[in-house]
């Protein structure tokens, strides 16, 4: 089931593509003169087709129950001159993983050097003493919080801020502030704030927040933060089973471009050239003067013989059209039992699994 919140950011009334040095009165923007959100807006942020975008999650852990599965709306908001705005929405909604995804995400769009923009900034200076070594020393360990993702056609940022009347959408003088906290929000509420402001390419984000099925129970008095995790919490969604063979689905499983984006590394690491995506192909490179094509399939949600099955159609098929000389490889993420080795092995079939941040090959 779906779930929609309000979630705070930090205002920025330069677009959002880059930090402004205004700084924030609270939490951690106040503390080191800008926040990760400030790139919200940014064109860079894209990650193997998604589009990765932050907003602190501190005390946000149970939206990371309907994250897992793209079933988190968002309507991000930011505080100004004694109001509240809407700068931006995001439906599908993916939480990163801090330990493999967001180090990947990190490493491949270079945010580390992002350190040089927020130097230039005065209140980034204040804030670090002016002292350029400790800031980069702390940067080190900061400049990889994206802490959300989606479909680039579920997400929107609006050119121009509108204000929202709290006492309309909750029955209240004021909407969460808590840059770290979330409040929920009846999707059609949302819907009614979105009608005429999303461009005719983004309208499926209107379809996802007209089509549920919405969990009642988070919408029903759900606590504006999540510190406690104790009772009345909201059960976890249903996980959706990866569905390998419909064409396109692969968006709507993040699982698959992070496992991708290691195995590439690791094949970098080997001092191969992979190239990716090309007429279907997942990952193709060289080896003993031969084409190898790569089919990847994560198995963090479903039994490996399945994946495996469904990659091996996909690999004989690229073979016959695109070149029947290639070598074929099946990388997955989980170690698979006797059975499915065999069966590739009977097929010539290469099998690569994942072992923590490396992989073995095991065909």
């Amino acid at each position: 089931m779906k779930a929609c919140v309000l979630k705070p950011v930090i205002w920025n009334p330069d677009g959002y593509v880059g930090p402004s040095g205004l700084g924030a009165s609270s939490g951690y923007p106040y503390d080191h003169g800008f926040g990760h959100d400030e790139w919200n807006n940014h064109p860079g942020r894209i990650w193997r087709g998604y589009r990765v975008f932050h907003a602190e999650a501190t005390n946000s852990k149970r939206l990371f129950e309907y994250s897992q599965d793209g079933q988190l709306g968002m309507l991000m908001i930011a505080s100004n001159q004694g109001r509240q705005w809407a700068v931006g929405v995001a439906a599908g909604v993916f939480h990163n993983d801090e330990r493999t995804e967001m180090p990947l995400i990190a490493a491949e769009l270079g945010l580390e050097e992002s350190w040089r923009e927020l130097w230039e900034l005065p209140l980034v200076r204040r804030r670090h003493e002016n002292d350029e070594t400790k800031f980069r020393e702390f940067w080190s360990g900061q400049f990889h919080w994206l802490q959300w993702k989606t479909d680039q056609a579920l997400y929107h940022w609006f050119d121009r801020p509108f204000a929202l009347d709290p006492m309309k959408l909750k029955g209240k003088q004021s909407l969460v502030r808590e840059f770290g906290a979330f409040q929920p929000l009846e999707p059609g509420a949302i819907l009614r704030l979105l009608r005429g402001r999303l461009p005719e390419s983004k309208a499926g984000i209107l379809r996802w927040f007209q089509q549920g099925p919405f969990d009642q129970r988070f919408h029903d008095g759900y606590p504006a933060s999540d510190k406690s995790g104790g009772e009345g919490a909201s059960a976890a969604p249903t996980s959706r089973q990866v569905r390998y063979w419909i064409e396109g689905e692969r968006i709507c499983e993040p699982l698959h471009a992070a496992l991708q984006a290691r195995y590439v590394n690791f094949l970098r690491s080997e001092g191969f050239e992979p190239v990716e995506n090309v007429k279907g192909v997942d990952v193709r490179y060289r080896r003993a003067a031969r084409t190898v094509f790569v089919e990847v399939k994560p198995t963090e949600k479903v039994l490996s013989r399945f994946a495996i099955r469904f990659a091996v159609g996909q690999l004989l098929e690229y073979r016959h059209a695109l070149d029947e000389q290639a070598e074929l490889e099946v990388v997955i993420s989980s170690q698979p039992e006797t059975p499915q080795i065999e069966f590739l092995r009977s097929l010539g079939i290469g099998l690569c699994c994942q072992h923590g941040n490396s992989f073995t090959r095991i065909l």
